[in-house]
């Protein structure tokens, strides 16, 4: 397999304005993934430029600080951009969403240094990075739903893997170009200006998301929708079950993102002692292996329904990970390649699913709020807590059993939560989607 196969298969099967409405939202959440992972690559940069301190862990930490900001304010985001994506409509939302991020991101690339204007720098950068969190919270949900809307029943789950791919993708590329940057310059040039050429770059892509967003049509069932009061209210008043389904589902999600291809790069570095180029590369590989994957994947969720592949994840995934981590603790380069990538081969099953899932479970007239604000809760809850709680239990006796034991509760509750998602086929779709836009039957 390859990237290419999955391109094609997307030529061949695929009407034009669905590959332009592909491309619109891939960019889209690739950029979003892309702006958030540069300012944790170039962390001790930023440190040295906005948080100047005798001691390079207290300036180091005060970045990581305000790097947590971003997770912080996600809940808020979502409650805001649910709201506008489900009154006044995807398309604008997400139109929105990547102006904010395209300015913040720029805004930090260009943002002048403490020892040139004091203390605004550090105040400037804290808000640049609140919209980054606020518009990152909107982007990654509103695209898979705006995908997922306008995709015709039979192809649901392939249209809509597409925005997950774009979130792997801005990994990818985030680790590549911040690996080419670091070889290039020594480290007076990175420090002093280097750092900053990812974050400036982020404009182009931003104009050029905002131009494909600008071409595609609004959801045409959006204009029916009706409700009584705000989507969020409903959500809390009619759809309690399957926010907690959701919840239960997008929690174990965040910790295999997290754990796996977050978490793993530092723990390979900081115990393991492998060199950051070799973990930079062993983890894109990984995440190359994903994008191939997911749509092939979804592809067959079509096809057969989600729950299978699912519990195929699951299982596999509880069966691996202990296993993982006595091959992680080894500090032998050869064997952690193989477990990484071996991993990494199931977890897409998850992790390729359980979108377009989570999407699912929320009726369309308050979707962008109830799946928006779940989602970044799990996030906020778990995705930014599972790195440090890694990092303490792994070090304690018997620290691989101890991950492996946190790592299976969240399994075990996501398992409960599958068990109670609704019996139904992709092809089975509620009454609102049933309204197929002239992109899921046009054949030009």
């Amino acid at each position: 397999m390859n990237t290419a196969i999955s391109l094609d298969s997307v030529q061949t099967i695929l009407p034009v304005k669905q590959r332009k409405l592909i491309m619109a939202n891939l960019i889209g959440t690739m950029l979003e993934i892309y702006d958030m992972s540069i300012y944790s690559y170039f962390a001790t940069m930023i440190a040295a430029n906005f948080f100047p301190s005798s001691s390079k862990k207290v300036a180091l930490l005060n970045t990581l600080a305000v790097f947590m900001v971003s997770f912080i304010v996600r809940p808020i985001g979502s409650v805001i951009f649910g709201h506008i994506g489900d009154t006044i409509g995807r398309k604008k939302t997400l139109m929105l969403t990547i102006f904010l991020m395209s300015f913040a991101t720029a805004g930090i690339g260009l943002l002048p240094s403490t020892s040139q204007i004091g203390i605004a720098a550090p105040i400037l950068l804290i808000i640049f990075r609140i919209i980054q969190g606020l518009s990152f919270s909107g982007e990654y949900v509103g695209s898979l739903i705006f995908l997922m809307e306008q995709a015709p029943p039979n192809k649901k789950g392939f249209i809509a893997s597409w925005a997950t791919c774009g979130g792997n993708l801005g990994l990818l590329t985030a680790s590549i170009l911040c690996w080419l940057i670091s070889h290039l310059c020594n480290p007076e040039q990175l420090t002093a200006w280097g750092w900053r050429i990812p974050f400036v770059l982020a404009t182009v892509g931003g104009v050029l998301c905002l131009y494909l967003r600008y071409e595609i049509v609004e959801t045409m069932s959006f204009a029916k929708i009706k409700r009584e009061k705000p989507p969020l209210v409903e959500v809390f008043l009619h759809q309690k079950k399957q926010l907690f389904l959701l919840l239960s589902l997008t929690c174990f999600y965040m910790i295999v993102c997290y754990l796996i291809y977050v978490w793993s790069s530092t723990y390979m570095t900081q115990l393991a002692h492998i060199p950051m180029s070799k973990a930079l590369g062993i983890n894109s590989v990984a995440l190359l292996l994903q994008v191939i994957m997911i749509p092939f994947l979804a592809m067959l969720s079509d096809r057969i329904g989600r729950k299978p592949l699912l519990y195929v994840g699951i299982i596999g995934l509880i069966l691996g990970i202990y296993p993982y981590y006595l091959v992680l603790q080894t500090n032998h380069l050869l064997w952690i390649i193989i477990a990484h990538l071996s991993i990494s081969l199931i977890a897409p099953f998850f992790t390729s699913i359980l979108p377009i899932t989570i999407a699912e479970l929320i009726p369309m007239n308050v979707r962008y709020s109830g799946v928006g604000f779940g989602y970044n809760l799990a996030g906020m809850l778990v995705g930014g807590t599972t790195p440090l709680i890694a990092m303490l239990l792994i070090k304690m006796p018997n620290g691989a059993a101890l991950l492996s034991f946190y790592f299976i509760f969240w399994a075990l509750l996501a398992w409960i939560g599958i068990l109670n998602i609704p019996r139904k086929t992709p092809q089975t779709t509620e009454l609102n989607q049933d309204n197929s836009t002239d992109l899921a039957t046009e054949n030009t």
